[in-house]
This record gives C-alpha cells, structure tokens and sequence, in this order.
C-alpha cells in the first residue's frame, strides 16, 4: 500500500478527513490519489522534525544541555525506528525509518563540567526517499549550584548542517492513469516544475536549550526537567528555489526517579513539544527493578508505557489535539550497557488502515569511564 509513502503522520502536515478518505478507495486509485498528495508535498509542504518514543535513548537530539549528562567520562547511543512495516511490506517500497546516533564526553571542572558530544540523524520516508541527514556538534556546560552537590544547571548549544532530499524516481502522478491501469510511459503533468526542484538542500541549523537536575539525600531520588528551542535561526528549507523556514520546535521534557519498593523504582517522564502548528505530548512511566539496591546506578531491568497525543491547529482550532499511540517499553542495564525496546500501538484515527500497527524502535547505549579519572559531580538522573 501506498497510502503512507511521503505522508508521514510525525513529520508532515496533512489533513486527517484526507487520508481517511483515501484510505476507502480502490487499491489502485489509492496509489494514484496518494503520489498526486506527494506532489503537493514537495511543492508547499514544511517538514517537520522526526519524533521517538524513546526519546531520552536520544539525548542529543533532544536538547544541547543533556550533553555529558550522564553517570561516566563518555557516552555513545544509537538508536533505530522504523514505521508502518507491516503496512508497507507487500507493496515496492521502502519503510519509513529513523536513525540517530551520537558520541558525546563529560569532563570535569572542579565541581562543575564541560560536555562536548557529535550526533547525527537520518530520516528516509518511503518510495520517494524523502529524507533528512543531519550531523553537528553539541557543547553544554555543568554548574553545580549548591554547597552539597546536589543541584545543577546546564545549559547547551548545537550547530547542525541538515540535508533534505528525495528522488523522482519511483513516484507515479494521477495523469499516468490511463483509465484501466498505471501507464509509466506517460508524461508527467509538469516536467518543468519537476526539473526545477532541488533533490539535494543543504543549511545551517541551530539549537540551544536548558537542563536542571537534582539529586536526594537517597541517591534512588533524582529529578530534571528541561527546554530546547531547536531551528532557532529558521532556516530555508525550500526545495523548489522558493522560501520555505523551518519553524522553531520548542520542547519542554521532565521526569523523576524514586523508589517504591526495596528493589523498585517508579520512573514517571513527560514530554511536549510543539513546531508550527503541530503540537504532540508523550507522558507515561517505567518500573525499574535493580538487581542490587546498593548501586543504584548499576544492573536493571525495565519495562513501561507511554501515551502520545498528537494535533495540528488550524486556524479554526477545529482539529485540537487526539490519542495517537500507545509506546510500550521494556529494556536493560547491565555493566553500562543499556538496551531499550519500544513498540507503537497505534490507537489514532487511522487504525482501519493501520490495524494498531506502528513503529518498531531499538536503541543501544553505552556509558563508561575512565578509572583514575572519574567526575566529582554526582549521580546524574536516570531517564
């Protein structure tokens, strides 16, 4: 099904009583209806950023100021998702996926730090092979802001080189039906216009953002709550030689770590971010179960569940905002290695098309140190 090549519900806009109208039409009509939609995409369309469930196995692609926050000299994660396989896998197309993947360092100042971390990401949607790479380097400074060491405010800055493009190749326009079936040997509607879009873009971007953190007098108790504001520099993004900003994405993320059992803690995260007129929450919790009470930052198992709210404002206020999925989490810490695995279930309107089916995402991160040089800052908190 071509339904969901280009019009990917976390990064483009698009009208929902649009797709649920597609979603009605015969399979073929579908494919041609769907391209006629990309078209349109690509030529008014503003991108927006690519969302995870797992969103702090992403640290750097969330907010500069969580740089070299972390329990250890250096930090390196990758993360991998993928979006409507089982939608997409009997028909010649690719999946939408998501990768990031960064390494960043915390050194020490004294009771403070300086965190210094490279990350990238590449985003691909689908049979058209929009995508988006980025790569920069991300800078935060560590202040402890209390005699006792257990209060800390951060703050970051990231530059990024950001990439858009796609490729004509593979995409099928309604003037090729011909009646009876897809005709590939018909001219497209607009060469011209076609041959005027830039499939390679490339621009500047720029992000900063704010980070405090603390920690109890047990050290299972830690809390952080953060803002970013990333595209600050609004960027052109057009493709088609016109201008096209990329609106800045505000996000505000928080969370908390306590104990609830000898052996348990309660992990409550929230995040809400909003880009232009979209807007999109994502709160929930992880139990942890530590295999040994006295380190607290060791070996753990994991699991949880996320709920995501996502919206597009029009100028009526006539959308609002509406259930999407429902990430379920799991995962494990062992020896700096953690491993965490989230699953979409997807509960929104297009659940007739999409049968719950979301998005897969993995995610590996490694945390380590160096003996003889070890922070002085203390436990940093554990998202």
């Amino acid at each position: 099904m071509l339904l969901f090549a280009f019009v990917h519900l976390e990064n483009y806009y698009l009208n929902v009583s649009l797709l649920l109208f597609l979603l009605k039409l015969d399979i073929r009509m579908r494919k041609i209806f769907t391209l006629l939609v990309l078209l349109l995409v690509l030529g008014g369309l503003k991108a927006q950023d690519p969302h995870l469930s797992q969103f702090y196995a992403a640290p750097l692609q969330l907010n500069p100021a969580l740089t070299g926050v972390f329990n250890g000299n250096y930090r390196a994660n990758f993360l991998y998702r993928s979006q409507w396989g089982e939608i997409l896998r009997d028909e010649s197309t690719s999946q939408f996926r998501t990768m990031t993947a960064a390494v960043d360092f915390r050194l020490p100042i004294k009771k403070n730090a300086l965190g210094i971390g490279v990350e990238m990401m590449n985003d691909k949607a689908a049979e058209s092979n929009f995508g988006t790479t980025r790569a920069g380097l991300a800078i935060s400074y560590i202040q402890n802001i209390d005699k006792w060491g257990r209060h800390f405010l951060v703050a970051g800055l990231q530059a990024d080189m950001i990439q858009r493009s796609f490729s004509l190749n593979g995409l099928r326009f309604g003037n090729q039906w011909n009646g009876t079936f897809y005709d590939p040997t018909i001219n497209q509607d607009d060469p011209s216009y076609l041959a005027s879009l830039n499939q390679q873009y490339t621009f500047f971007d720029a992000s900063a953002g704010l980070l405090y953190f603390m920690r109890g007098k047990n050290k299972r108790t830690t809390a952080y709550a953060g803002f970013s504001a990333q595209h600050i520099n609004q960027p052109n993004e057009s493709l088609g030689g016109g201008t096209a900003k990329l609106p800045i994405k505000y996000s505000l993320h928080s969370g908390v770590n306590f104990k609830i059992a000898k052996k348990f803690d309660l992990l409550p995260k929230f995040l809400f971010q909003f880009q232009g007129k979209n807007i999109e929450t994502l709160y929930g919790t992880d139990i942890r179960y530590i295999f040994d009470e006295r380190d607290p930052s060791g070996n753990s198992f994991r699991f949880g569940m996320l709920y995501r709210m996502v919206g597009g404002l029009n100028a009526n206020n006539a959308n609002g905002i509406n259930s999407e999925s429902i990430a379920l989490l799991t995962g494990i810490n062992f020896h700096g290695l953690n491993l965490g695995v989230a699953y979409d279930i997807n509960i929104s309107q297009f659940t007739p098309g999409t049968y719950t089916r979301g998005g897969f995402e993995v995610a590996l991160t490694y945390v380590g140190g160096w003996e003889k040089r070890k922070s002085p800052i203390t436990p940093c908190p554990e998202f």
